[in-house]
């Protein structure tokens, strides 16, 4: 079946927020904060209109990538913007197929044509090397504690476009959420009910993954 990829409209916003709950559910914690993430995304200040794309089969979304701006704090202090996107979520039917692939190639050259250098992202590192993503190490940048982590990725979208980007990232407000925040919870009775599953091989993998950070060296 043929894929359309588009700007996502407003009026599928709450279709794209149930298709990222099914792609994320027990996949990294029991339950999921991704669809709510992306509802508080599209009201924060960060938020990437024209980057917020949709992948349809006959009509219906099967997947969706938002972006957003982040900052690298230099040790100058000075804050630089990159484009970030996430969540990225395909529906389980559907993973496997290169629908987030389409996704990603489609949007990374419209993250530059609105004038980013770079786009930083935290993802599994095997997967997005394809995409040509680096170790932010590779570019001095960090996470928000000031360690190096393997999964906060970088990449350049001109050359030099991450040159003298070196520093602390730090994303938008709306990712600031946690598995008991109230506002996710609140938003989660607006939907069907779904058991929560602890241990699964997914969620183990992503705890290894959490772990893996890297020397300053």
């Amino acid at each position: 079946m043929d894929i359309v990829l588009r700007p996502t409209r407003r009026g599928e916003y709450r279709a794209t927020e149930e298709l990222v709950r099914e792609a994320f559910w027990n996949l990294l914690a029991p339950g999921c904060v991704e669809h709510y993430l992306l509802h508080r995304l599209r009201g924060d200040p960060a938020y990437l209109p024209g980057l917020d794309w949709v992948a349809l089969a006959a009509g219906r979304p099967v997947g969706v990538i938002a972006y957003s701006q982040a900052l690298v704090t230099g040790a100058d202090g000075v804050r630089r913007p990159v484009a970030t996107f996430g969540p990225i979520g395909v529906l389980p039917d559907w993973q496997g197929q290169r629908v987030g692939s389409a996704l990603i190639e489609a949007t990374l050259p419209l993250a530059a044509e609105l004038g980013y250098g770079g786009v930083v992202i935290t993802g599994d590192p095997d997967y997005y090397r394809r995409f040509g993503f680096r170790t932010g190490k590779a570019f001095g940048i960090r996470l928000r504690d000031g360690r190096y982590h393997a999964a906060l990725l970088a990449r350049e979208l001109r050359p030099g476009g991450l040159s003298g980007v070196a520093g602390r990232y730090c994303e938008a407000e709306a990712f600031s959420l946690s598995p008991g925040d109230a506002g996710l919870l609140a938003f989660e009775r607006g939907f069907p009910p779904k058991e929560r599953v602890e241990g699964t091989p997914s969620q183990r993998r992503f705890a290894r993954s959490a772990a893996r950070y890297l020397p300053d060296d």
